[in-house]
């Protein structure tokens, strides 16, 4: 693992790479910067900022700006307020669009909830990124219940991988659901983990999976209050990361065609010092990271660490 020069300015809490040559971060003067692959720029930020960008190529990235996509082509920003709007129903009530992801330059799929009455009927509701414009999807999964919602997306080239809940009456409570995207015909197909009733129906829904990454149909993890899981293609399987002691936390992910690397940070002594671990599809693996004086300087070490998602290198 190399360590790169940060970025000029505020750290950055946010990171998306579609190729060694191109990076987007959050920070810096602006809010914005990329990489090139040699060196950090500042680039214009898009109101919001970019906290939870994602990137399918250098002229397409995608955010989240109140409650709608905005776009990077590659020389402005750009808000899909009527492509991507889910709050048309009832106001007040829960609705708009929680992630995005981006698994190529035409396939970035947006997910959320929408209320569509008073009595509340809340669904679930998915956008499609095609390389030119925003459509919807349908319901991302597990169509059944109310309510119901989608919180977290991951995209790897044509496909993609949602997770939320939904109420359940043979549960008495709400389940976790789970959907995968195909781009190339443009369909979900519901691959919901049997992990009984998540929480007993509240006003909304809980969440069982904060964070979902992939590196392609046959390689996806889960971080959320469920524990770690894992995706081989067919069936979810509990992926508990290694333990790194009291005062450790890994607080992002991503995955290449055949791994995945978490970062965060482990407490040593009372101080944070970074801390990375790989899955190789059956276990995890703490690995090796930069010296602990770097680490220790860092306001949060995870997202320094964040640099080594870079084009899947580990």
């Amino acid at each position: 693992m190399a360590v790169l020069k940060n970025p000029p300015g505020r750290p950055p809490a946010s990171l998306s790479c579609s190729a060694p040559w191109f990076c987007m971060a959050s920070g810096g003067p602006t809010g914005a910067e990329t990489w090139n692959g040699r060196s950090w720029r500042t680039m214009k930020s898009p109101p919001g900022g970019v906290n939870g960008v994602s990137c399918g190529s250098r002229k397409t990235c995608m955010v989240i700006y109140q409650s709608v996509v905005q776009s990077w082509n590659g020389r402005r920003w750009r808000i899909w307020r009527q492509a991507t709007n889910a709050c048309g129903g009832p106001p007040g009530l829960p609705c708009g669009l929680a992630g995005v992801s981006c698994g190529s330059a035409s396939n970035c799929v947006a997910v959320g909830t929408q209320t569509i009455s008073q009595e509340p009927v809340q669904n679930t509701i998915g956008f499609f990124w095609n390389g030119t414009t925003w459509a919807g999807t349908g319901p991302p999964g597990d169509t059944e219940g109310n309510p119901a919602a989608v919180n977290a997306v991951g995209c790897a080239g044509q496909f993609c991988m949602s997770a939320g809940g939904s109420y359940s009456e043979v549960a008495g409570g709400d389940v976790a659901t789970a959907g995968t995207w195909n781009a190339r015909t443009q369909t979900w197909q519901d691959v919901s983990p049997n992990l009984g009733d998540i929480c007993k129906l509240g006003v909304t829904t809980c969440t069982w999976a904060s964070l979902v990454a992939c590196g392609g149909p046959a390689i996806c993890v889960t971080f959320g209050p469920s524990g770690t899981l894992a995706w081989n293609g067919s069936s979810w399987q509990p992926a508990p990361a290694v333990s790194a002691g009291r005062g450790s936390n890994l607080g992002d992910v991503s995955c290449g065609t055949a791994f995945c690397m978490a970062v965060g940070y482990r407490t040593v002594a009372g101080a944070h010092r970074t801390l990375a671990e790989l899955w190789n599809g059956t276990t995890w693996q703490i690995i090796s990271t930069p010296s602990p004086g770097w680490a220790s300087r860092a306001r949060n070490p995870g997202t320094d660490l964040l640099l080594a998602r870079m084009a899947g290198f580990p």
